[in-house]
């Protein structure tokens, strides 16, 4: 997971351009926020967030993927390596929570 400037915690990802499919999006992001190659694997969930005060709402789209090379750290995202537990603790976003429980097979809330 990534932890922002502002020390919140997130999955890394991120809008989709109008080019590219929901999976092209995420390498591309994953590549972008972590530096890393990412193989897209099975579809987990979706997850409205209601943001900057109600004044936005985005649709989250879940997939598990696999990371390939070696991560970087920006100043922008601090890549954090946590338990499943330890990631659910820190998490920002209900949905992030939820996807890392699917994928890891934790109880759901």
């Amino acid at each position: 997971m990534l932890q922002h400037e502002g020390g919140r915690c997130y999955l890394p990802g991120g809008r989709v351009e109008d080019s590219e499919e929901e999976a092209q999006g995420l390498v591309r992001e994953i590549w972008e926020e972590c530096g890393a190659q990412a193989e897209v694997g099975q579809w987990l969930h979706q997850a409205e967030h209601v943001i900057l005060d109600g004044a936005v709402s985005l649709e989250a789209h879940y997939w598990r993927a696999a990371l390939h090379g070696a991560p970087l750290t920006s100043e922008e995202h601090v890549l954090l390596w946590l338990t499943p537990e330890e990631a659910c603790a820190r998490l920002h976003r209900s949905g992030d929570v939820e996807a890392v429980r699917l994928a890891c097979g934790l109880p759901q809330r």
